[in-house]
């Protein structure tokens, strides 16, 4: 019954049509009476606490990788002047 309205939508995607499909259905399941909402009781929220190994970690990992970047940036400009100079 549902799916006869849409077989003439050709141009219509795949994911597009099931949810038509799918509001199809559960206003047919609201006019009949059936059980659309189901209310249930609240529960309480997980904590998600910081893991601070893992902050360690990636600051020194972090801490250590621009360290070397601004070493290699400052040898880099160091030999530059050097060259410019001679």
């Amino acid at each position: 019954m549902i799916e006869a309205r849409f077989n003439d939508v050709g141009t219509m995607s795949d994911n597009v049509i099931q949810n038509l499909l799918a509001t199809g259905r559960f206003i047919v399941t609201a006019e009949k009476g059936g059980d659309v909402l189901s209310i249930q009781r609240p529960t309480f929220p997980i904590k998600i606490s910081p893991k601070a190994s893992l902050i360690l970690a990636l600051s020194i990992l972090l801490g250590g990788m621009a360290g070397v970047v601004s070493l290699l940036l400052r040898n880099a400009i160091r030999k530059r002047k050097g060259q410019a100079a001679a």
